[in-house]
């Protein structure tokens, strides 16, 4: 996986959640962009933005619950 397909993967999950879960608060929004931001540096570390996006979306659903 490249750059490109984790931006693209990302943008369309990131938009998922917005809409079907209907987020309100414009924050919250920030800080799952945030989230897959850090997922993409620390993809980029490890040379593996599979790792990265996991990563990403497990965080994402931790933080989702509070």
């Amino acid at each position: 996986m490249d750059l490109l397909t984790y931006c693209v993967i990302s943008i369309i999950y990131i938009l998922l959640m917005h809409f079907a879960i209907q987020i309100n608060a414009e924050f919250k929004l920030f800080v799952m962009v945030l989230i897959f931001f850090f997922g993409g540096v620390v993809g980029t570390f490890l040379q593996s933005y599979e790792f990265g996006l996991v990563a990403a979306i497990i965080i994402s659903q931790i933080k989702w619950e509070n």
